[in-house]
């Protein structure tokens, strides 16, 4: 059955890591700079994103269905305060999403600390098996993909061989990106204009007066 009277379902895909570093470079932020610099709410983003159609003379805005971020989760006891300063903001993220819009999808995989400093593992597996499985399920029709991760191109290419039209995300003049490859089939670069629009301001970090109490 064909849906050409509908408008294309949106769903985007966040490795927030990858996105916030590349937000920090793109700004131009020295190393050991706040860490709120480069934040950013990944719903403001998503409706950036969705509002931009490559073709976008004469055509229906897209709808935006489900915005889907993964990210490393600090360990409670090795790093107590970065623990509770990523479950503040996803809490904040889960208020903001309450009172309707796209499906918000948080997927949080434990930091690993095995040789000596953090490491996310496992985040490109899960939004892999995300993209291609939503795909398959026909859950959207546009799938776009913010990250630089090039272990990621074959499950764009398996989800564009379903049907699905495959784009990209960058911020423009920061973080890597994806090659360009025939199934992406659009690539949206993100300016200074997007970030300041985007930015999540809030410290979800105590304040050194409240911590230690």
């Amino acid at each position: 059955m064909t849906r050409a009277s509908a408008l294309d379902r949106l769903a985007l895909f966040i490795d927030y890591q990858n996105a916030y570093m590349g937000a920090r470079q793109a700004s131009g932020v020295e190393p050991g700079a706040s860490h709120m610099a480069g934040q950013f709410d990944p719903l403001r983003l998503a409706w950036l994103i969705a509002q931009r159609h490559p073709n976008s003379g004469g055509t229906n805005p897209r709808q935006l269905v489900q915005v889907s971020i993964y990210r490393g989760l600090p360990s409670s006891s090795v790093d107590p305060v970065g623990y509770g300063a990523v479950r503040r903001q996803v809490a904040r993220w889960r208020s903001s999403s309450a009172d309707g819009g796209p499906q918000l999808d948080i997927n949080l995989r434990p930091l690993d600390y095995s040789l000596g400093r953090p490491r996310e593992k496992g985040i490109d597996v899960l939004l892999a098996l995300d993209l291609a499985f939503g795909a398959a399920h026909g859950a959207f029709d546009v799938a776009v993909l913010f990250s630089g991760d090039s272990d990621l191109l074959p499950a764009l290419e398996r989800v564009s061989a379903s049907g699905v039209q495959c784009e990209t995300a960058s911020w423009r003049g920061g973080g890597r990106r994806l090659p360009k490859k025939s199934f992406i089939r659009w690539e949206h670069r993100l300016t200074q204009l997007d970030y300041r629009a985007a930015h999540d301001p809030i410290d979800y970090r105590p304040s050194m007066s409240s911590h230690g109490r």
